[in-house]
Parts: C-alpha cells; structure tokens; sequence
C-alpha cells in the first residue's frame, strides 16, 4: 500500500481543529473517499523547527515507509511543511532558528529525503497580524514568514522539488479568507484546515502523486566480477 509521511510542527499536527483531523486527516479522508487507497501519517509536533525535524525525521520515516533498498521498496513519499516556528521572536533571545540555519537545515533535511523517496514541500501559514502561538513567549510576524517562504520556494527550485507557497497562495484563496476572518490565533479552526485541504489537493504536484502508480526503485544491477586483466570488468 501507498504511504505518505507529512512531517512539521503543529499545523502538521492539525493544531487548532475542533474536530483534531487537521488538514492531512481531512485531505486524506477526501482522497479515500474518491477510491485512493493509502496510508498517511501526519507526524507534526507542536513547536518543532528545522532543527527538531533535521533529528527526527528520517528514522520516523524508515519507520513507517520502509528503508529503501534497490527492488524492494514503494512508497507514495514524504511531505515536508515547517518554517513558522523557526521564524518566532523569543522573550530575551531572539529568533528561535537564524534564516541562514534554517535554510541549511532545509537543504539537508530536503536533498537526502529526495535522494531516498519522492518528496512534497509545503511552505508556512501566513501569520496574520497580532498572530499568537500556542506558547506565549513567542510571538510572529508576517513579514519574517513571508521572507522564509521566499527563501524557501528559491531553494526548492534549486533542489528541484515541487514547493507550495503557502503565503502567495491562501492569502487569495476565498476559502481560506473566510475562515481566518477575525482570528488572531496562528493556527486555523476546523474551517481552515478544511480550506487547507481543498487547496493541497488542487496542487498539480500533490495531483500527479495521486494520479500516478507509486513510485518502484528498480532492482539495482549486479557489479561485474574484475576479470584477470588489471583494470579491466567483464561486460554484463
């Protein structure tokens, strides 16, 4: 079977949702409901950055989808969506993750999970303005989201991995709009995720993942014997 993996913080986690299904819980409930059959695993933890993430997800990851190893491996992939957290301001400290180690740790959480399976990256929420976090001592500015959003749909292009900008894309998304109208709170109610959703599912990329078989890594190819010649291989 299909498994996908959403890793992030409590967005991921589907914080703020009455009902808790948060926004993987309700687009993969949309999925199977039009015949897609797969597992998902939404593995977001409430206040995790770049640096929580860089230590956990890969042994969560071989965990649920399996260690890949040449011809015997499938897995629909991984999704990765973080960012808000690394950009909070601290009561006497600062910014939690500096956007030059955050941008380092996204490559390298990124580019070795792409090597491995098929990779989705989705941006952070907007923060609306007065946004509050569900810890106090944080607080958010849209500007500093925004500006890691960038940085982050500029590194994607690098890696080649498909991004969805969160904060060009919501922000006009009717939808969405009506859903955080009057809300101060960083993370959306039920209605949100919901919009939230309906808004990964409509991206192209998430569509060719749902529309297409898994992905198979083929059976690697047996290494040729060194033949009594020096430096020379026998031919498969």
């Amino acid at each position: 079977m299909r498994r996908i993996c959403f890793f992030g913080d409590g967005l991921v986690a589907g914080q703020g949702d009455e009902a808790g299904l948060g926004w993987v819980g309700r687009l993969c409930a949309i999925e199977r409901s039009a015949g897609r059959t797969f597992s998902g695993y939404a593995l977001g933890i409430d206040g995790n950055t770049s640096r929580d993430i860089l230590g956990r997800w890969r042994s969560e990851a071989e965990r649920r989808a399996g260690v890949p190893r040449a011809g015997v491996f499938t897995t629909g992939g991984l999704v990765f969506s973080f960012g808000l957290h690394d950009m909070a301001e601290v009561q006497g400290r600062g910014i939690r993750v500096p956007l030059p180690e955050v941008l380092a740790n996204a490559e390298e959480i990124l580019s070795e999970a792409r090597d491995a399976w098929p990779v989705l990256w989705i941006g952070p929420l907007p923060s609306p303005p007065g946004a509050t976090g569900p810890y106090p001592v944080e607080t958010f500015s849209g500007a500093r989201t925004v500006a890691l959003s960038t940085a982050f749909r500029d590194l994607a292009r690098d890696l080649a991995i498909p991004y969805l900008d969160l904060c060009s894309v919501l922000p006009s998304d009717p939808a969405w709009r009506q859903a955080m109208a009057g809300r101060t709170d960083l993370f959306p109610g039920g209605a949100g995720h919901q919009a939230l959703a309906a808004v990964v599912r409509r991206w192209t990329a998430w569509r060719t993942w749902m529309e297409t078989p898994q992905r198979v890594i083929p059976a690697a190819r047996p290494q040729p014997e060194p033949s009594a010649g020096p430096g020379l291989y026998d031919q498969a």
